[in-house]
């Protein structure tokens, strides 16, 4: 699996989500994905790698590396301990104690647009960090 670049428990939300901040401010639909969604509505798992969900993810890339994110070129892509050929960006945020990977919203049969917006929310009790979640039954909807 995929180790963090950084012990999560070490570092807060802001540090963590700073690249859906980034998407939001300048109008990049996007939402959490895999782990992070899970630990929202409560369900006890690590989380590694920050996943997220973009329709493009060739411009929230390029939104990213703008403000000092670098792709990370390693081989092969992986989804936690599998090797995945589907499209995805990751990449080291400017600290490099992040990695956010980006997935095509596509793949995921998540129907993500601009309009009407997904609700953004505290990622957790403690704090004052939104970022975009989806709704519960999408994680537990089973793709057509």
């Amino acid at each position: 699996m995929s180790e963090p670049l950084w012990n999560p428990a070490e570092y807060g939300p802001e540090l963590r989500y700073k690249s859906c901040l980034v998407l939001e401010n300048i109008g990049i639909p996007y939402v959490i994905w895999f782990e992070d969604a899970l630990v929202h509505y409560g369900v006890p798992t690590l989380v590694f790698d920050l996943y997220v969900l973009a329709l493009d993810i060739g411009k929230a890339a390029d939104a990213l590396i703008k403000e000092g994110w670098i792709v990370d070129t390693q081989s092969p892509h992986r989804i936690g301990d599998s090797v995945v050929a589907i499209p995805q960006t990751p990449l080291i945020s400017p600290d490099q104690k992040t990695k956010t990977v980006l997935l095509l919203a596509s793949d995921w049969r998540f129907p993500l647009a601009a309009d009407p917006p997904l609700e953004r929310v505290p990622v957790n009790d403690s704090s004052p960090v939104k970022a975009v979640v989806p709704p519960i039954v999408r994680l537990t909807r089973c793709p057509d």
